[in-house]
C-alpha cells in the first residue's frame, strides 16, 4: 500500500469534508504519531511551519489526487479568509475501496485512523494545531 492509498482510505473512512488543507495536514501528522504501525505515513518529512507541522510530499500526494480526480478541492469562504476543503469523490471512493482489497491486512488500522481522523475534523482547528505542537 502506497502512502496515496492509505491517505485516500483514511478519507473514504471519515465520510465528510475535511475542513480545510491545514486540518488535513494536522490530521495526518497526528495519525503518524498516534499510529506507528501505519509506516506508510511515516516517510512525509514534516517540516515545523507558521502553523505547525507541515508536509510538501502531503500537499503533492493531495494535489495528484485532486488531478486525478480522486480528490476535490472546495474553496470555502471563512469570514474574510477562504478554507480550501478537501472531499473525496465517487473515483476517489472505488480507489480506496479497490485499494482495500488489495491489502486487506490495513483494514483495521484504517477503521481506527478513520475515526481519529473524524474526531479530529469535529475539533476546532487551534486545537487540533495545539495537539499537533504538542507531539513535535
Amino acid at each position: 500500500m502506497t502512502t496515496a492509498d492509505m491517505i485516500m482510505g483514511i478519507l473514504d473512512g471519515v465520510s465528510e469534508q475535511i475542513k480545510g488543507k491545514t486540518m488535513l495536514q494536522k490530521i495526518v501528522f497526528i495519525l503518524s504519531r498516534e499510529f506507528p504501525g501505519a509506516k506508510e505515513l511515516g516517510n512525509l518529512n514534516y517540516t515545523k511551519y507558521y502553523y505547525g507541522p507541515f508536509s510538501r510530499k502531503l500537499e503533492e500526494i493531495i494535489d495528484d489526487c485532486q488531478l486525478r480526480g480522486l480528490l476535490k478541492v472546495i474553496p470555502t469562504p471563512v469570514g474574510d479568509v477562504v478554507r480550501y476543503d478537501i472531499a473525496i469523490t465517487e473515483a476517489g471512493k472505488r480507489y480506496a475501496k479497490q485499494s482495500r482489497r488489495t491489502d486487506s491486512g490495513s483494514i483495521s488500522l484504517m477503521k481506527q485512523m478513520s475515526a481519529r481522523a473524524r474526531e479530529l475534523n469535529a475539533m476546532d482547528l487551534s486545537r487540533v494545531i495545539e495537539q499537533a505542537y504538542g507531539l513535535l
